[in-house]
């Protein structure tokens, strides 16, 4: 929410209220399906989410969902400013959805990691067997979570989960690091360990109709705002995500464990000929990524 308010001030100020900017919450257009729809369709001009999200729209965006398939986060990032990504841009844009972000070496970082939090401690990838585990909607997910690593999948909207926890229906969730103290998932589950399946950067689709009806100058003060709102944002996220650790050790308790994810690494990696086969995401996709230098 932050960040889309911000995008829009910016937008409002650099185009000098040419163009404002009405924020609203994906809940209140049925979740994150029927929005991605709506901006397809026009009735949303525009969103801000992770770029994974629009796994829905080019299955090629699936990887993004399945665990360790970056070296580091840095070849992340470069598969972003590749070919290889270029591939999904066009894809989305046949869908009318123009990807204001990310720009050339301009991110937004979400997260900046994910983390599972649970309420016992999970130092190896054996210690999540059988672990009830709160996911979103997403098969990849479900294939590394569930049959991977062994954990029992529950599907629920992440506006029920907190209450998930506390009635005990799910033992664990997974999560950016920046959602997690205003989650208060930390309340319920003491313990945080950095699993960093993947990493996240969030993006932002206008429909395309909507882009074309704007003056090139509007155009670029788009552009503009998308990208000091990637700069600020990514700055904020760092600075708060250090202040939220801090209040959930202080209020909640919440022990932070760093673990090898050696262990988590080598569970997964099997499922990457399955999934191709399977045609989850393209066949050869893993493998064009990996030579991505």
């Amino acid at each position: 929410g932050q960040g889309a308010a911000l995008f829009g001030k910016l937008i409002e100020q650099k185009t000098k209220g040419q163009v404002k900017v009405n924020v609203g919450y994906s809940s209140a257009f049925g979740g994150l399906g029927p929005l991605l729809q709506s901006v397809e369709m026009g009735s949303v001009d525009m969103m801000v989410s992770s770029i994974d999200q629009w796994e829905f729209i080019d299955p090629a965006l699936r990887i993004l969902r399945f665990a360790y398939v970056f070296r580091d986060y840095g070849h992340y990032t470069q598969y972003l400013d590749s070919p290889v990504f270029e591939e999904s841009l066009k894809r989305l844009l046949d869908r009318n959805q123009r990807i204001l972000l990310p720009q050339k070496n301009t991110f937004w970082v979400r997260g900046p990691y994910r983390v599972l939090v649970s309420k016992r401690p999970v130092f190896a990838a054996e210690d999540v067997k059988g672990l009830r585990l709160r996911l979103y909607e997403s098969e990849t997910a479900k294939k590394v979570w569930g049959q991977a690593l062994g954990a029992t999948i529950t599907v629920i909207p992440w506006a029920e989960t907190y209450l998930a926890l506390r009635q005990g229906m799910v033992e664990a969730v997974t999560s950016p690091m920046d959602a997690l103290y205003d989650a208060k998932f930390t309340e319920t589950c003491k313990y945080v360990t950095n699993v960093n399946e993947f990493f996240q950067t969030n993006t932002i689709a206008i429909n395309e109709k909507r882009w074309k009806s704007f003056s090139p100058a509007v155009q670029k003060a788009i552009n503009e705002a998308a990208a000091e709102t990637a700069r600020k944002m990514s700055e904020f996220t760092n600075i708060q995500v250090e202040k939220e650790m801090q209040k959930m050790m202080d209020e909640h308790g919440a022990s932070f464990i760093q673990v090898s994810l050696k262990s988590f690494q080598e569970k997964v990696k099997p499922l990457v000929d399955e999934l191709e086969n399977q045609n989850t995401w393209p066949k050869g996709l893993f493998n064009r990524i990996q030579e991505i230098k």
